[in-house]
């Protein structure tokens, strides 16, 4: 008996452990959350990414593997039809690749863009600047590739 409740003692710490390490870093803890981008119920669609805001503007945190992200936008909600322009700073090495995935598009270009550099955006990283119009409301899954990282956004769009 004794060595079952060790066992499930040892069980709970360790997904007290895993749970833990899905917590952000301590940059998030940086920005002043003013909400949460909502996703739609789109198919594969994960929970919305966070919104803050830096120095007035909307700021967005990516979430990714070997890399962070940070998009300031120029509008929240973003609107179908609309352009929205984003100002990224992404760590990591190398170019800067880019898709765009969403309600019945699979790969939407950007407008114009990723152009180096753009405004002084106080995060981690290198600088890039680029425009969407997305065509239609839902959840939209952008995704930033350097050499060995990815990074992404889950936006909602409203109509």
């Amino acid at each position: 008996m004794r060595s079952g409740v060790v066992a499930a003692g040892a069980g709970l710490a360790c997904s007290a452990a895993v749970l833990g390490g899905c917590a952000h870093g301590a940059a998030s803890s940086m920005i002043k959350p003013i909400g949460v981008v909502t996703v739609d119920s789109h198919r594969g669609c994960k929970p919305g990414s966070a919104v803050g805001a830096w120095h007035g503007r909307p700021e967005v945190e990516g979430s990714g593997r070997n890399a962070t992200l940070w998009a300031l936008a120029d509008q929240v909600p973003f609107k179908a039809g609309r352009d929205v322009r984003l100002t990224l700073r992404v760590t990591g090495h190398g170019g800067l690749r880019l898709s765009a995935r969403g309600p019945g598009v699979d790969d939407l270009p950007a407008v114009s863009g990723p152009s180096p550099g753009g405004i002084a955006y106080d995060r981690p990283g290198d600088e890039w600047t680029l425009v969407y119009r997305f065509p239609s409301a839902g959840c939209w899954h952008l995704r930033f590739h350097r050499d060995a990282s990815a990074t992404g956004l889950w936006l909602t769009v409203r109509s």
